[in-house]
């Protein structure tokens, strides 16, 4: 996959605020956002397997996400998924500027 130039990944949330990240992620309040098929998300926890970052595969109530690491599915509810996010990777398809 081609990684998304760093202005595709500003994200903008309802109460975000933006904080010092590693280079090439952005990293606000993720409660409200939008998150789209294929995206790779960092969460908070690492899985067992040592890796942080999960592919969105399902959206909606609950979201789907597969491990990058080890490419075991789970599946978490909305709320659960907003508070875990730590910062949004790589963005599958870019958001449309609102004017």
């Amino acid at each position: 996959m081609v990684a998304a130039a760093p202005e595709l990944l500003r994200i903008r949330a309802e109460r975000g605020r933006m904080v010092t990240s590693p280079p090439g992620v952005v990293v606000v309040s993720f409660v409200g956002a939008k998150f789209y098929l294929g995206d790779i998300v960092r969460l908070r926890k690492p899985h067992p397997c040592g890796s942080t970052d999960w592919e969105v595969i399902r959206t909606g109530m609950d979201f789907r996400l597969r491990c990058t690491g080890c490419n075991r599915v789970v599946m978490l509810p909305r709320p659960q998924f907003e508070r875990s996010v730590k910062a949004i990777v790589r963005r599958q398809i870019a958001e449309q500027e609102e004017s």
